[in-house]
């Protein structure tokens, strides 16, 4: 069962272009170094009404929960985080999904 890391940020009024631009580059880089990591991605949300002052996020997929608790200490992804997430964002909220866990509800939404 793969796990789906999800890391929503608010911007802190300091960050410049650059850095969020090393955030996501930093975030992306991730896929290939880190062991487990199947997709790494980042950016900047569209839908800023409903996102509650949260700017930025992240998602990392992961082969499985072994893989996130490595990454959790990698170099590679405690460097991205001290150097580029910490200086730049506040308000972190981090989420983790087992991708494939059985449903918690089962029937037809439009039965409802």
């Amino acid at each position: 069962m793969t796990v789906t890391h999800i890391v929503l940020l608010k911007k802190k009024p300091t960050a410049t272009s650059e850095s969020i631009d090393a955030f996501v580059k930093g975030i992306t880089a991730l896929h290939g170094v880190v062991p487990g990591v199947i997709r790494a991605t980042a950016g900047e949300t569209f839908t800023t009404e409903r996102a509650q002052g949260f700017t930025h996020l992240l998602v990392v997929e992961l082969v499985d929960r072994a893989a996130l608790q490595m990454y959790q200490t990698h170099p590679d992804h405690v460097a991205v985080r001290d150097k580029v997430i910490v200086p730049n964002f506040e308000g972190m909220l981090a989420v983790d999904l087992d991708v494939g866990a059985p449903a918690i509800a089962t029937g037809n939404l439009l039965d409802m």
